[in-house]
């Protein structure tokens, strides 16, 4: 996030006209970059972008590097952790379990509402195809309604992000 600022000085830095659509996430940027018409202008595509980006909930889940209290309870050194942020959620850590999956599912479970249409999964360093194909067996049972996609990111730190539109 503390590159956006930077970005959004460059338009007065030329003579081209630039727009920054703030992602501050690779599903917020993938939910974007869905929206982009070439047909259209830049100022129409950046709103576009820009309300695309806004309306996406992202998860993450990462192993915790050292214990803490949180407003879920203590977390300890090696607790995988789910974190929330954007449109419709809690920000911070929603989850966490001494499981990957576990931490994963209590974070879907949170961040996938009744209105969720699309549910994006994007797999890093440390996805196992076992724990996606779990996740993805807990969101046929309990949103089944929800369409899904997998992709692969290869983010190092969080072997999963997920992106709720």
């Amino acid at each position: 996030k503390n590159i956006i600022s930077v970005a959004e000085q460059v338009d007065a830095l030329t003579t081209k006209n630039v727009s920054v659509v703030p992602t501050r996430s690779m599903p917020e940027a993938l939910a974007a970059l869905v929206v982009y018409d070439p047909e259209a202008d830049g100022a129409e595509n950046a709103f576009e972008m820009c309300k695309a980006a806004d309306s996406v909930t992202t998860g993450e889940v990462t192993q915790s590097v050292r214990g803490t209290n949180s407003s879920i309870g203590e977390i300890v050194t090696g607790d995988w952790i789910g974190l929330s942020r954007g449109a419709g959620a809690a920000d911070g850590i929603v989850s966490r379990s001494e499981e990957m999956l576990g931490a994963a599912i209590g974070l879907l479970d949170r961040i996938v509402g009744d209105t969720a249409e699309l549910i994006t999964i994007i797999t890093g360093d440390g996805a196992d195809g076992g724990i996606t194909a779990a996740i993805e067996g807990w969101l046929a049972d309990h949103h089944g309604s929800v369409a899904r996609e997998v992709q692969y990111g290869g983010q190092p730190l969080y072997p999963y992000l997920f992106g709720v539109e």
